[in-house]
């Protein structure tokens, strides 16, 4: 569930308590948590004995930047679906020795810094190599330009002609195209700026254009201000165990049934194969999604309750940051026919 303000959030808590320290002890409980490391071995001597030198973020990735006598790298961290960050100076050490607390970093200073995962989604690994055109490391140069600090036109990066099909909504959690939104902002930022999720960029006037510009960069930031959002499960916390703030201001997200506050049409959810959408009908449009193209609708529109079930069929595949893309999660086989 961290999306890129749970993760600066994070990152921004880990950097005052972990640079200028020395890694002097690396836990791994879990091969899974470095499965992109040819080793544990490997992954355990890269980063023992270096020095923190700074963190920081790009999209959903925290990227902690070390230096040892001849080298520098860079530890990269995915929280996937329920990771979390604590160290042992701001918080208890009941997460700290937790089963699923599978890496666990010891510092110079007897501190600790846990990477606490019960569903093992999130994963840590290690780069050598920095891109200087792109300004990030070598391993994440597939991914589209950071949401929040992106200077590029949303018409460079959104209107491909491959894409000319994709629901808007899809575009922006498309990492390869920004980097850092999730469900649960883009479903946000729509709503903000008054666009209906399931229409194409192409669709978009230059002033909705302008408005989604505008209302990435203010839910992104307000998000950041208060520290992310933890949702009923409370599965995301910062750095001190807190609980974050936004969700308390979210519009739609996790709200189908209840009232627009805008409004007062009711929030509807959309399932398209195992991901929901919430938006409001009034605010952002009706949910009978007539911009789509027919050709990707499978069968008809099903509503009950508040909730629409789509069978969905995208076609062209969207890059998840977990390796998968929404061709193979969203689709089936014949979906890129």
């Amino acid at each position: 569930m961290p999306e890129l303000p749970e993760v600066e959030t994070l990152a921004r808590g880990i950097e005052r308590v972990i640079v200028g320290k020395k890694i002097e002890d690396v836990y791994v409980g879990s091969d899974r948590i470095i499965r992109d490391c040819n080793s544990k071995d490997f992954f355990t001597s890269a980063i023992l004995g270096c020095v923190v030198e700074a963190v920081g973020r790009y999209a959903k990735y925290l990227i902690v930047t070390l230096s040892a006598k001849d080298r520098r790298l860079f530890l990269i961290m995915h929280m996937g679906m329920s990771g979390q960050l604590r160290s042992s100076l701001l918080t208890g050490e009941e997460l700290l020795f937790d089963r699923h607390s599978h890496l666990r970093l010891g510092f110079d200073d007897s501190s600790l810094l846990a990477f606490y995962d019960p569903r093992t989604f999130g994963r840590a690994f290690v780069d050598f190599e920095y891109d200087l055109r792109l300004k990030r490391p070598r391993s994440l140069a597939k991914l589209g330009p950071d949401a929040l600090e992106a200077n590029e036109p949303l018409e460079r990066l959104l209107s491909g002609r491959e894409r000319r099909t994709m629901p808007i909504k899809f575009q922006l959690l498309d990492q390869s195209l920004i980097g850092g939104i999730g469900n649960m902002y883009g479903d946000e930022v729509l709503f903000h700026a008054g666009i209906n999720p399931f229409v194409t960029f192409g669709d978009l006037s230059p002033d909705e254009i302008g408005r989604l510009r505008v209302a990435i960069k203010a839910i992104l930031s307000k998000a950041i201000e208060l520290r992310g959002s933890s949702l009923v499960d409370r599965g995301y916390r910062d750095v001190a165990g807190e609980l974050g703030g936004y969700q308390m201001l979210h519009n739609v997200y996790a709200r189908a049934g209840k009232s627009c506050n805008r409004c007062d049409a009711t929030i509807e959810r959309v399932v398209m194969k195992g991901r929901s959408t919430f938006f409001c009908p009034g605010c952002q449009g009706s949910g009978e999604l007539t911009p789509i193209d027919s050709q990707r609708l499978s069968r008809p529109i099903e509503r009950s309750a508040n909730h629409i079930d789509i069978d969905y069929m995208t076609v062209s595949p969207i890059n998840l940051d977990d390796g998968r893309s929404f061709g193979s999660v969203f689709s089936s086989a014949e979906a890129n026919r």
